[in-house]
């Protein structure tokens, strides 16, 4: 359990402990009120009544002013628990926005070295080198699982990304020797690329990540 997590757990605990004193306070107050009406009607006695009368209205409406107030906070602290749920469902945190982060940046390498290999560009052994591993990392992402604290949107996006980034990594690994110098192989691979990066931008999109800033840092 982290911290939101108990933070999460801690909100809707005092909520509940608000709510349940202004509720408390709520029937004390009616019972009260009960009370008062059963003195009013001694009307016989109502000099002898009159003290307990008073007593008991003072209290009546101090019953009522801090039912409302409790019920007032219970609002607020739900409302807050609901607003940093919202904000937490929405934005990548630590271990998934380092995960997002680097298969973005792998996305980039990957087509780097296909294309150097679509070029032949530089030697064959570290060419072929580079895509080898950047497609098993790739690969790997089939195993990558989102915090089950985002939105269910969000997570299905990111599945769906994850997915097709480790797609396109295993449909890379059976053919890596054939693209040195196969310009039709490797222009396949790249073009395959362009599911990730769809997949990609919707992540970018739904988490408010700015593409523009990810080289500046």
């Amino acid at each position: 359990m982290n911290i939101i997590e108990i933070l999460f757990i801690c909100l809707i605990s005092l909520s509940i402990v608000f709510l349940a004193f202004s509720l408390l306070n709520t029937i004390i107050y009616f019972i009260n009120k009960k009370k008062i009406l059963s003195l009013n009607k001694k009307k016989r006695h109502k000099k002898k009544y009159r003290k307990q009368l008073r007593q008991l209205s003072k209290n009546q409406a101090r019953y009522l002013k801090r039912a409302l107030v409790l019920f007032f906070i219970s609002i607020v602290v739900m409302s807050g628990y609901f607003l940093i749920k919202n904000y937490v469902e929405k934005h990548l945190f630590s271990e998934d926005l380092e995960i997002v982060m680097s298969g973005y940046f792998l996305v980039d390498n990957y087509e780097k070295s296909v294309t150097q290999a679509k070029k032949s560009e530089g030697k064959k052994e570290d060419v072929t080198k580079k895509i080898t591993d950047n497609s098993n990392r790739m690969a790997s992402y089939m195993t990558e699982t989102p915090s089950d604290m985002l939105s269910v949107d969000g997570q299905r996006l990111l599945n769906k990304y994850y997915k097709s980034l480790s797609e396109a990594g295993m449909n890379t690994v059976p053919i890596i020797q054939q693209l040195y110098g196969n310009e039709e192989l490797s222009n396949e691979c790249i073009q395959n690329l362009n599911i990730v990066k769809e997949n990609q931008k919707a992540v970018f999109n739904y988490f408010n990540i700015d593409e523009s800033r990810i080289h500046k840092k």
